[in-house]
């Protein structure tokens, strides 16, 4: 662990971001009992497991994870002096997509000294240009606003509105954004190989896709961009 400890920083906590007037009166008992099923992997000499348990000092209780990810986001906030507690999947939230409602568990929640609580996903970048995931953050938005929580979706080092300011290759921007003039849906075959053409990351697409407002589906697998209302 001391070794992922080296390398995880507490700054990303300082984005997590405030719609309301933070509720100091949460009672974070609230958050011990998730309902969601966890399924442990095992880990290998190569890499720590996708998924697993350790014991949290600081908040006296085991803390699950399902990912690389979420272990190193949890060892930031075990390491920030700003954060008394934290859990795993706290609680569950509906969200809908698609016409239908759907169960979704946050990541995780963190309360900070003056007793204001975060709910938050821990996702890869490439995966925050989704469209499911953005239906999933919508609901958690609103109800953070709602409860007076700060919310926060990062990957340990950038949160969400960072894909705003992240360049873009623009040949990649231009010909994705023409094939839009035609047409609202784009097959994901069709997208492939433009990135390919130009040589262009995961991560630039999924840039694109935010700063445009892109809808990415991935089952059918397709791109979505509603038609601008005059």
């Amino acid at each position: 662990m001391r070794k992922t400890i080296n390398k995880v920083s507490t700054k990303i906590l300082e984005k997590a971001i405030w719609l309301s007037i933070p509720n100091t009166k949460i009672d974070p008992t609230d958050f011990q009992n998730p309902t969601r099923r966890i399924i442990l992997n095992k880990s290998s000499e190569e890499r720590h497991g996708t998924s697993g348990s350790y014991f949290s000092p600081k908040c006296n209780k085991r803390i699950f994870y399902e990912s690389k990810l979420e272990f190193d986001f949890f060892t930031s906030l075990e390491l920030s002096s700003d954060v008394i507690d934290f859990g795993f999947q706290p609680l569950k939230i509906e969200y809908k997509f698609n016409d239908y409602f759907y169960p979704y568990y946050p990541d995780f929640y963190y309360q900070l000294k003056n007793g204001s609580c975060v709910l938050g996903e821990v996702k890869k970048l490439n995966k925050m240009g989704l469209f499911l995931n953005w239906s999933k953050w919508k609901a958690m938005k609103h109800y953070c606003k709602k409860n007076g929580m700060g919310f926060l979706i990062t990957d340990g080092k950038h949160e969400i509105r960072d894909l705003r300011n992240m360049k873009v290759n623009q040949n990649l921007r231009r010909e994705i954004l023409e094939l839009f003039e035609n047409s609202t849906a784009i097959d994901w075959e069709i997208i492939w190989d433009i990135k390919e053409k130009y040589k262009a990351s995961i991560k630039n697409l999924t840039c694109l896709v935010y700063q445009e407002k892109i809808k990415w589906y991935k089952q059918p697998s397709m791109f979505v961009k509603d038609k601008q209302k005059m």
